[in-house]
């Protein structure tokens, strides 16, 4: 169950730990200057790669962080660095972009996201894209 539970991506991290976020899980950003670069959570089964991604050129594309995923073995990967929002199921591996909520975004964009019996359901929340995975 995730409710009150965040993932944060990394790039603003000082602001982040000043919070009061009861549950977060965190990585830090080519922007930060300290903290993991990569970390695993597994909620209800799912096994979640939380990172940056600067590590992993996702700039340039996903395949060095699917690589990354598949080693690990898990069913999703949660990053950042693009600031472009993302949903997409790649040989079943869910990679998942939040975009930037950044004040200084022209949409800020966010994921929210439901597990539930081992199945991810996110939404982006400028869009009605949505589907179990």
């Amino acid at each position: 169950f995730l409710e009150g539970q965040q993932f944060f991506g990394g790039d603003g991290l000082s602001c982040v730990l000043q919070s009061n976020i009861e549950k977060l899980y965190w990585v830090a950003g080519n922007c930060d200057g300290y903290g993991d670069k990569e970390l695993i959570a597994e909620i209800d089964g799912v096994k979640i790669l939380l990172t940056h991604g600067h590590l992993y050129g996702v700039k340039s594309g996903l395949q060095r962080l699917f690589y990354r995923a598949k080693e690990l073995d898990v069913n999703a990967v949660i990053f950042g660095h693009t600031h472009a929002p993302l949903i997409a199921l790649e040989d079943g591996v869910l990679f998942l972009n939040p975009g930037t909520c950044s004040s200084n975004a022209l949409k800020p964009t966010f994921i929210y996201m439901c597990i539930n019996d081992g199945k991810i359901t996110p939404f982006l929340n400028d869009s009605t894209l949505s589907n179990n995975y």
